[in-house]
């Protein structure tokens, strides 16, 4: 999939206050203009949502539109792979020109998440010390808020780096946030992709988180241009993110 009150997002996301404004795409992926350079903004894209454990959301709206075998739905799994609980989850929506996920019964629990953690979706955690190294900071950040919804961390996917750092400083040169990504200029590229349109990674991250989960499963057309930024973030299908950078613009490829 592809999608800050100062930032704009594709989904237009303004960063300093949180708001998100931005249009849907003919594709029905999230578009919109690129912040400004000074104060920044975000955008989203998805794609496919893979198989088994519980997954937050089926496959949302936008990218290559597919659903993996056995993608589960909402939240619940029984045991779920960030340790909630339940009879089973509700089955995942379909993609763009998709099928729709199949319901699933859950996973065993996982990294980050406990049977005990309830989701604090007002989570404002302060960003981890900067170790000198991008990379490994912007997976630090994103794994806070995936502690925030007791989701399971991911793991920086290394081997992928070098795509992202590509995907972001081709969609820079355009001023066209996912073109690298929905162009295929280089792989791999995973299955969703948030992008910063400049600003401060740690804030852009933030705003994403701020948009809170969606109010409706399938989520697409205005819904995904709210929340699809949260969606990548929090799915519980993704296992690792690779970060890409090219001077204030960044692309976090989910996978």
């Amino acid at each position: 999939m592809t999608h800050a009150p100062a930032l704009s997002l594709v989904i237009v996301l303004a960063m300093a206050s949180g708001e998100c404004t931005g249009e849907i795409d003919d594709d029905g992926n999230a578009a919109g203009s690129s912040g400004d350079g000074a104060t920044g903004g975000s955008t989203a894209i998805g794609g496919k949502a893979g198989g088994g454990n519980g997954a937050t959301s089926g496959a949302t709206s936008g990218g290559s539109g597919k659903t993996g075998a056995g993608g589960s739905g909402a939240a619940s799994g029984s045991g779920g792979r960030a340790g909630s609980t339940g009879s089973g989850g509700q089955g995942g929506s379909s993609g763009r020109g998709g099928s729709a996920g199949k319901a699933g019964s859950g996973g065993s629990a996982g990294t980050g998440g406990s049977p005990g953690c309830t989701p604090n979706y007002a989570c404002r955690p302060t960003p981890p010390p900067a170790t000198g190294n991008a990379h490994a900071d912007c997976v630090a950040r994103i794994n806070q808020f995936r502690d925030c919804v007791c989701m399971p961390h991911l793991e920086r996917w290394t081997e992928a780096e070098s795509c992202a750092n590509q995907q972001v400083a081709y969609d820079r040169a355009r001023n066209a946030p996912h073109a690298g990504w929905t162009g295929n200029i280089c792989s791999p590229k995973g299955n969703g992709q948030n992008e910063c349109l400049g600003g401060a990674i740690n804030g852009c991250q933030q705003s994403m988180y701020d948009e809170g989960p969606p109010p409706q499963t399938p989520c697409e057309g205005a819904c995904f241009q709210e929340h699809g930024h949260f969606i990548n973030m929090t799915n519980r299908n993704f296992r690792r993110v690779a970060c890409g950078f090219d001077g204030s613009w960044s692309v976090q490829n989910y996978q």
